[in-house]
């Protein structure tokens, strides 16, 4: 699903135009005429990318035309990204089980959700009421663990998701893997 919604359009596009016809210029140009934002448009990008790298290595094509476009570079949605507290009330209304404690983890903790997807037993200190991530967005440039104060709401939750899931992640996939951000949407 999440590639149907950038490569159906492109395929009625683009269907009776000859492969070697598509070039970056084109595939940039189409995707700028759709008033989509930046950060859409590099989720597009790279989708189109992935899919002519797959047919060529899989032999349907002989090349890539699309080989040396560059992506736009992701905008960060600033302040348009908090939700209300209204809102964060109206999700927490419609979340069941689990999820619902991702949610109050997200909105309590600041965390971002791959941190929160990520966590397991072994991150979470609730004597010393915090969160200590070794791999996290930002290890490589700072060379840092990331140290998350909780709240005392928070440790509550974290309590209970520790005694239910001692070992691995707290928030599985449907097969046990670390939920992604599409899967998180």
């Amino acid at each position: 699903r999440g590639y149907a919604k950038f490569l159906n359009p492109f395929a009625d596009a683009f269907k009776a135009t000859a492969p070697d016809a598509l070039t970056p210029a084109v595939v940039e140009r189409w995707s700028k005429g759709r008033g989509w934002s930046q950060s859409y448009r590099c989720g597009f990008i790279g989708t189109v990318v992935s899919l002519f790298r797959w047919a060529v290595e899989d032999g349907r094509m002989e090349k890539n035309p699309v080989q040396g476009i560059k992506k736009p570079a992701k905008q960060s949605r600033g302040r348009k990204a908090i939700i209300s507290p209204a809102d964060h009330a109206r999700l927490l209304e419609h979340a069941t089980g689990d999820f619902k404690a991702f949610l109050q983890l997200l909105w309590l903790t600041g965390c971002r959700p791959g941190e929160v997807a990520g966590l397991t037993a072994a991150d979470v200190d609730t004597v010393n009421k915090c969160i200590i991530l070794t791999a996290h967005k930002t290890a490589e440039q700072t060379g840092r663990d990331r140290l998350i104060v909780l709240p005392d709401e928070a440790v509550g939750i974290l309590r209970g998701l520790v005694e239910s899931h001692p070992t691995g992640l707290f928030f599985p996939g449907e097969r046990g893997q670390r939920l992604d951000a599409n899967a998180i949407s």
